[in-house]
């Protein structure tokens, strides 16, 4: 194996992207700036930065485990249990789309909602650095399984410049409609409404990560790729 589809890294993003823990965060950060009627300018460099925060954690999180699972001898066995963590983790997350679940098994911890909301409440610049450094290290366990996945094929197939090209496509994937929230709201949407948006299909959003992240575990467990 030396290449990834780049359908199977775009669908995987894009999966990974309609995420309900970065997104929720986003939307309270936007509705309090809002409420306190910041300027329209205010409110893009402090969700901006936010969002920039998100991708550069994530995309160095990504180069990170990529370095160090290349360096594993035996990392064709690694590949198949991430593959079965995957597989478990789709599983845990139809499940709490299915029954609606209100304390999701896969979600940011609720210890970490008291220092989420005290940055957001700071609407600064430098706040918003450092909720997108906690947002980005509480919600890999919610939506991290098709990331994982990824970086596993990445690691496995050995593609160096082109796998880190495919991290940066990735990342830009999964922040887009963080993005495309952003500019919405500060033009005119109701950050309510997106809330509203996003409490109503947070279960599809659940069920379709899951989906997705079952796909990509019969790929890797199947040796597909």
């Amino acid at each position: 194996m030396n290449n990834i589809p780049l359908i199977t890294l775009i669908s995987a993003a894009a999966i990974d992207s309609i995420n309900p823990c970065a997104i929720g965060v986003l939307v309270f950060m936007i509705t309090f700036l809002t409420s306190i009627k910041g300027s329209r300018r205010k409110l893009l460099s402090i969700g901006f930065t936010y969002i920039s925060v998100v991708y550069i954690c994530y995309f160095a999180a990504g180069a990170g485990l990529v370095r160090i699972l290349a360096g594993i001898s035996f990392l064709d066995i690694i590949y198949k249990i991430v593959g079965i963590i995957v597989l478990v983790a789709g599983l845990v997350e139809i499940r709490d789309g299915i029954v609606n679940a209100k304390k999701p098994l896969l979600a940011i911890p609720k210890s970490a909602s008291p220092r989420i909301k005290k940055y957001i409440k700071k609407s600064t610049i430098p706040a918003a650095v450092v909720l997108g450094g906690i947002v980005s290290l509480f919600e890999l366990p919610c939506t991290g399984g098709p990331y994982i996945a990824i970086l596993s094929m990445i690691s496995r197939a050995d593609l160096k410049l082109q796998g880190m090209l495919y991290l940066a496509l990735y990342n830009l994937i999964f922040v887009l409609p963080l993005i495309t929230i952003l500019l919405m709201t500060s033009f005119g949407l109701s950050s309510e409404k997106v809330e509203d948006w996003r409490k109503k299909h947070k279960s599809t959003m659940r069920i379709l990560i899951g989906i997705s992240m079952l796909v990509l575990a019969g790929l890797m467990l199947s040796d597909t790729i």
